[in-house]
């Protein structure tokens, strides 16, 4: 576990640029990304713990970063950190992820959040998935978060709870990869959650939606806005034999969907995928074998 540096759960600060102090946190924290990362065909680190101490000081800069005046509105366009904002510009999520040399992945990131009298709330994510079962059904804290990649947020207003629906990536393993509907909200103490019983499928409620497939294929996961429809990928197995084995799972070329009815997501199979757009992959999207984002 990435445990050298402690930093508070939340803090918050007043929207001010500091320019000369963000760019110089920016520098430092690119020279240890491309230390950690292959860089120039070389890769510097190469064992779990020099991942691990590497990891900490990147967390130790970002958080100096978050704490500088302006880092809300502030781009970070460093290859391998991902960098998501809502369409509503009140959430903004940045997160990374490091694979262990039995390529398994765990997943770093800060939760800034745009509050009413215009100050920023950052609260950083720590990856606690392998020690969860039933993951599907819980809610999770800031502190032991579902750890994936995010490569979209859209908020989602119901008339009563404000809440933002995220697409997220998660390298899994060498054999399976997986891709994440969840739910993020902020409780009235402004700490963010993750999961909430809103999507319905078979007639039961989950907090959150998990899809696992074999690694060497691609699953398209997507909101359709003209359709106002979250499509995806149909998976199935390659042989009826494969069954419950996700390795060998993957798309079979139909689409099935999520749409918003009274409050609640509900499944629809088998939907016709009008917008022929939504195939081709966004910017901000890991998939099949990538490992990282890539700018």
């Amino acid at each position: 576990m990435f445990a050298g540096f402690f930093f508070p759960g939340k803090f918050v600060f007043s929207e001010e640029v500091d320019s000369v102090k963000l760019n110089q946190y920016l520098h430092e924290i690119q020279k240890k990304v491309q230390y950690a990362y292959e860089f120039d065909g070389v890769r510097y680190v190469r064992t779990d713990q020099e991942f691990e101490l590497v990891g900490d000081s990147i967390q130790e800069l970002m958080y100096e970063f978050f704490q500088c005046k302006g880092s809300y509105d502030y781009s970070i366009d460093i290859k391998h950190v991902g960098d998501v904002c809502s369409s509503d510009g009140k959430v903004r999520i940045i997160n990374w992820n490091f694979q262990y040399s039995d390529k398994t992945y765990t997943y770093f990131g800060f939760v800034m959040h745009k509050v009413r009298n215009g100050d920023v709330e950052v609260y950083r994510l720590t990856d606690s998935k392998v020690e969860v079962r039933n993951f599907e059904d819980k809610v999770f804290a800031a502190d032991n978060w579902y750890g994936a990649l995010y490569y979209f947020i859209m908020p989602a207003f119901d008339g009563k709870k404000k809440r933002y629906i995220l697409f997220g990536w998660d390298g899994n393993d060498q054999f399976s990869t997986k891709k994440i509907i969840d739910v993020l909200s902020f409780k009235r103490s402004g700490e963010p959650e993750f999961g909430d019983n809103i999507f319905v499928k078979n007639n039961r409620k989950n907090k959150r939606l998990v899809f696992e497939y074999s690694s060497k294929v691609n699953m398209l996961l997507r909101y359709d806005e003209e359709e106002e429809l979250i499509v995806f990928d149909h998976l199935t197995p390659i042989k009826n034999s494969f069954k419950g084995n996700y390795q060998f799972y993957g798309p079979d070329g139909t689409y099935d969907a999520f749409k918003m009815q009274n409050s609640y997501w509900v499944f629809q199979d088998d939907v016709i995928l009008k917008n022929k757009d939504l195939q081709k992959k966004s910017s901000t999207e890991p998939s099949g074998s990538d490992q990282f984002y890539k700018k």
